[in-house]
């Protein structure tokens, strides 16, 4: 008997190497298996990750070999994700860049698969973004049901600090050329240089703008203003504080200032609008609720807007509703709280 225990007393480290290394092979094949990600109802293109970001940004000359080429999406199909890359594709996995959005087949329409992206519209006010609404036009929608998101127009979606996607055409005009940029392409700003891809439905070609300046002209949308303007308003570039001579003015070019006194106009009389929405009523897919405006002055020009945030307060929809009455938002899951503002 007591050979027998000291046999089973020798075998124990081993048992504990064995069930030790047994571990170690499940987490390794958990960690490093493909786990569905995200399933996509839309039918496009996704951006392969083949360095489009660090291409926009580069500063070399040569960009022969910098074309970027896209993996088919149908409506239904999963993204994949395996420790920090994400996939598409069931028997053959290619690796996407899941910080760019699905390209409709024509490049005209975008379509959100995260939220780590913002909007910046025509007035360069800057919104966050959020998973499952889609941009055509320059226009926000919610690919739940296709209701618009606001009624702003948007002209650029921000992927991070430096990179941003034109949701409406841009016409830059330089000392010597006029150039075109299609909607929806990737581009980087920089004082020297204009880098940028443009979409054509098999793949994405690069393009640079070397002789572009700050007196450049740019129009997108609706906006008209210089490269310069434009990189400021982007926070791209700070403006050079310089110093503002004092005007001197000669005694004789001061006119009597009675007589540019202007006219009093006498105040009308203001009556601030008021807006009231009745209790959400809740169904399986959607919300419905009434709203009443009541706006004697006409000073609402444009449409109400609620966004919707879960428990975390993460933004997860933007829905602009009739000016008064039944309006109904859906897209939401059942299982969940939100706050609606």
């Amino acid at each position: 008997m007591k050979e027998n225990k000291f046999k089973y007393i020798n075998n124990f480290p081993l048992i504990i190497m064995v069930i030790v290394a047994i571990l170690i092979i499940i987490l390794v094949n958990i960690y490093l298996n493909f786990k569905p990600y995200k399933s996509i109802y839309r039918t496009g293109y996704l951006v392969l990750s083949q360095n489009m970001t660090s291409n926009l940004i580069s500063n070399k000359n040569n960009t022969d070999d910098y074309s970027i080429g896209v993996a088919k999406i149908n409506y239904g199909d999963s993204l994949y994700k395996k420790m920090d890359s994400y996939y598409i594709g069931v028997d053959q996995k290619q690796e996407i860049d899941i910080d760019y959005p699905v390209y409709s087949s024509d490049g005209l329409t975008i379509y959100s698969i995260n939220d780590n992206f913002r909007l910046i519209n025509e007035k360069f006010e800057m919104l966050s973004g959020y998973s499952g609404l889609y941009i055509n036009k320059g226009f926000v929608y919610n690919q739940s049901d296709d209701s618009p998101a606001d009624d702003l127009s948007y002209i650029f979606y921000l992927i991070d600090n430096s990179i941003y996607i034109n949701t409406q055409i841009i016409n830059i005009k330089t000392l010597g050329n006029d150039y075109i940029i299609p909607v929806n392409s990737p581009l980087n700003l920089s004082k020297d240089y204009l880098n940028y891809y443009v979409f054509d439905g098999k793949k994405f070609t690069f393009h640079r703008i070397s002789d572009i300046s700050y007196e450049s002209i740019v129009t997108i949308g609706d906006v008209e203003l210089t490269y310069e303007e434009l990189l400021l308003k982007l926070n791209a570039i700070k403006k050079v504080d310089m110093p503002i001579e004092d005007n001197k003015v000669e005694i004789g070019e001061i006119e009597d200032s009675k007589e540019f006194q202007e006219e009093e106009i006498p105040e009308e009389e203001f009556i601030k609008p008021d807006v009231s929405v009745d209790n959400f009523k809740s169904d399986v897919y959607f919300i419905t609720s009434n709203i009443k405006i009541n706006d004697p002055s006409g000073v609402v020009t444009s449409y109400p807007t609620f966004e919707i945030y879960d428990s975390e307060d993460k933004l997860c929809l933007r829905k602009k509703v009739s000016m008064g009455g039944e309006f109904k938002i859906s897209g939401l899951n059942q299982d969940k709280e939100y706050k609606i503002i």
